[in-house]
């Protein structure tokens, strides 16, 4: 990914995606990698753009913040 657009993806991301609410609500799920990142990338660089396979993919099961602490 560019710089520029790199940037740009963190500034949107700090501004629209802040995890204040999920701290209050621990036992909401975000499905960070399926919504958030590529509608903040479709929106910088539009519809048509076709996209890399993500390295690493989510687990198919749900996991919580409280599993995150745990194995942390």
């Amino acid at each position: 990914m560019l710089w520029d657009l790199f940037k740009l993806f963190g500034v949107m991301y700090n501004h629209y995606f802040n995890d204040t609410f999920f701290d209050k609500n621990p036992n909401t799920y975000w499905p960070i990698t399926e919504i958030a990142i590529p509608t903040i990338l479709r929106l910088l660089v539009g519809q048509g753009r076709e996209f890399q396979l993500p390295l690493i993919r989510n687990p198919k099961e749900k996991i919580t913040r409280k599993m995150i602490a745990q194995h942390l």
